[in-house]
């Protein structure tokens, strides 16, 4: 019987040397897990201090583009005010340039209506003139275009000679029936 109990004694030890070892396991991945935490929650505290630093230069690169959009409508309110027989160069262009698209769509009403809101920007600009008389002939309305094609070459001076050229081609070619 002795060893029997002497084999219990034998078990006890072994267990509590097994329940030992699992503590000692268990604490170290109670360790690993803490350590895992608190480089996670450094992480996340990075994470958020970086996140703040972002809104604060998104909300700074807002104030700018209110402040730039304020400028912008400052600008436009002052170059709006074109002095009698002057030309509002904005407008001009902007009309233009949706002229040339509509013109490219060959909705040609629509950019003759553009050109029209150039000419009225800028009363003595031959390539407003020249934009006008390709609408009226894309149209076929060759007198019209012959007229503003003449008042382009008229017009055309200086650094818009090619200008120049090209309207008295223009009235040539109408001319001649092409």
């Amino acid at each position: 019987m002795r060893a029997r109990f002497g084999d219990q004694t034998e078990y006890l030890n072994l267990g509590k040397m097994y329940w030992q070892w699992q503590g000692i396991a268990l604490a170290a991945a109670m360790a690993a897990t803490a350590a895992v935490i608190g480089c996670a929650d450094e992480m996340a505290q990075e994470n958020a201090n970086q996140l703040k630093q972002e809104q604060s230069q998104i909300e700074d690169l807002q104030h700018q583009i209110d402040a730039l959009k304020q400028q912008q409508g400052q600008f436009y309110a002052l170059s709006s005010q074109v002095a009698p027989g002057g030309c509002d160069h904005g407008v001009m262009h902007d009309a233009t340039r949706k002229g040339e698209d509509k013109l490219a769509a060959h909705d040609y009403e629509a950019a003759l209506d553009y050109y029209q809101d150039a000419a009225s920007a800028c009363p003595n600009d031959p390539s407003v003139e020249f934009n006008l008389a390709r609408a009226y002939e894309a149209m076929g309305d060759r007198d019209q275009a012959t007229v503003h094609y003449r008042r382009a070459a008229k017009l055309g001076k200086g650094k818009q000679a090619a200008l120049r050229r090209q309207a008295r081609q223009a009235i040539s070619r109408i001319a001649a029936g092409h």
